[in-house]
């Protein structure tokens, strides 16, 4: 049975992953190439759920 602090970790690499995805589909190869100060703080600091909206509303 996982603990709490492995499912932190994971849910911790989870968004990392999905905040790449944004970015890339963004365009952007690093963080300071993105321009939209909106897109910039989902990039940053979103929940798992706004970056998948995000990225389900952008195919």
């Amino acid at each position: 049975m996982p603990t709490r602090t492995w499912e932190a970790i994971r849910e911790g690499i989870q968004e990392a992953d999905l905040a790449m995805m944004v970015r890339e589909r963004l365009g952007a190869r690093v963080l300071e190439d993105v321009k939209d100060d909106t897109a910039r703080r989902l990039v940053v600091s979103g929940t798992t759920d706004e970056l998948l909206a995000w990225l389900e509303r952008r195919p």
